[in-house]
Order: structure tokens, then sequence, then C-alpha cells
């Protein structure tokens, strides 16, 4: 018999299952997580870390279906709720890369690059490193070098070091968010930048940043 445990977890499957076979589209997901979110707050279930997690993965989700056009320095808009389910679950769990990651996203997203890039800098890495996931690591790298961009805190010779870094990886992860901030801050999209991803330039992947 599954355990309350058991059946967030179940939901927290479901949730990514919709969002897949809607190939990542936030829009055409919005009515099926909408009905999960109901369906996750009718029922009786522990409110530990991660059922907190789960509701405020779905506001999150939600939000990122409802917003369209924005331009690319403020992307969403700041949900009080999804913060409260956010922080809730961090308070019982202090140790949760995922969603951390993830918290740090929206962060990024509605404009809020200090607290992003401290969200960001303190997750730890070795938990994405023991399931070679490289991918996020690298992205977890790339989203603190776009704080740093928005808040003029970022040298040339670390951008050109970041990109040198992925240019030898065996799978090229493709620097999305980086290049997107770099058109929105021209002043540091130099010549020398420029080049360097030139070498890397290709179809980036389909898989959405935030999973």
């Amino acid at each position: 018999m599954k355990t309350k445990t058991d059946k967030i977890f179940d939901h927290i499957d479901e949730m990514y299952e919709v969002i897949s076979n809607h190939n990542y589209d936030y829009e055409k997901s919005r009515s099926e997580l909408f009905n999960l979110l109901k369906i996750v707050e009718d029922e009786e279930l522990d409110k530990d870390f991660s059922y907190y997690q789960l509701i405020g993965t779905l506001e999150y989700f939600i939000c990122k279906s409802t917003v369209k056009n924005a331009p690319y320095k403020c992307l969403l808009l700041k949900n009080e709720k999804l913060e409260k389910y956010f922080n809730a679950s961090l308070a019982l769990d202090k140790n949760n890369p995922p969603l951390q990651y993830l918290y740090g996203l929206y962060l990024y997203e509605i404009g809020d690059f200090v607290n992003a890039k401290y969200e960001f800098s303190k997750i730890n890495i070795q938990y994405f490193e023991e399931l070679e996931i490289f991918e996020r690591i690298f992205k977890i790298e790339e989203m603190i070098i776009c704080c740093k961009i928005f808040l003029k805190e970022a040298c040339e010779y670390n951008i050109i070091n970041f990109i040198k870094e992925i240019e030898k990886t065996e799978d090229r992860f493709y620097p999305t968010d980086l290049i997107e901030t770099l058109k929105y801050n021209e002043d540091y999209f130099t010549g020398k930048i420029r080049s360097e991803l030139e070498i890397i330039k290709k179809e980036p992947k389909t898989l959405d940043s935030s999973l």
C-alpha cells in the first residue's frame, strides 16, 4: 500500500510527464497542470518538504504558462504564493539542489538577479556530479554568469573561460540563456566573446532549462 509520501512522488512524476507530453510547452500543459494542482490540494497529504516542493513547482510551471512575449530581463511576474511554497519546502530541507535550482530560475525570471545569484551559488554541485547530470552543473554556472552580467559584475575573461569549458565537452552544452543575456547587455557582447560562441554554434536542445 502506498504511503502519502509515495503519492506525492507519483504526482511529481505525473507533473513532469504532462510537460514532456506537450514537448515542454507550458501553455499547452496549463489545463492539466491546473487539474493536477487541484487534485493535490484536495488530497490529504503530509505537509512535508516534498509536498511544498510539488505545490510550488506546479505553481511555477503554471506561472510560466501564462506569460507570453515577455522581455527577457523579466520573463515572469512575482508570485508570492509560489515563493511561500518554495520557502516552506527549503525551510524543511535546506539541502535540496533540484528545488534550489528551480527557485533560482524563478528569481532570475522575475529579474531578481541578486537573490538568484545567491540561490544558484549555494547549490551543492556534488549532488549533480554523483548523478552524472553534468549539463545541470554547466547550467548553474551559466546562470550565475548571467546574473553577474545583469548586475554588471561579470568580466570578459570569466565569460570566455566558461565558453571554452563547454567547448571541450563531448555533448556540447548550448548556453541559450548566456546568449540571450549578452544580447540584452550589448556592452558585454565583445568581439572575442562572439568569436568563441561561433565555435559552439548549433541548434539548442529542446529540453527546457527548468527541468
